[in-house]
């Protein structure tokens, strides 16, 4: 398993190939969005689809090919996605 420094790592040197550099800006103004929207506005149905359905960073994953729509009005499964957003990660 990868230490938090050693991500943090690969993360700085993969920043730095210009090749990532359109992906890189598409995902900082998503992360961006993501976190102006409301607790209140993401666990709606829009709001879970925006983040199942998040091209900004990747069209392979939930959403993108795989549907996800019943899980856009799950109120559980919404919960449960925002609360990962105020979830304390060990260092």
């Amino acid at each position: 398993m990868q230490t938090n420094e050693q991500i943090r790592k690969l993360w700085a040197t993969a920043f730095a190939n210009p090749l990532w550099e359109p992906w890189r800006q598409n995902y900082e103004a998503f992360l961006a969005k993501v976190q102006k929207t409301s607790d209140e506005e993401l666990i709606t149905p829009a709001g879970q689809e925006m983040l199942w359905s998040a091209t900004a960073i990747t069209e392979l994953g939930p959403g993108g090919y795989v549907r996800m729509s019943g899980a856009f009005s799950d109120p559980e499964i919404a919960r449960a996605v925002v609360d990962v957003r105020r979830r304390l990660w060990p260092e």
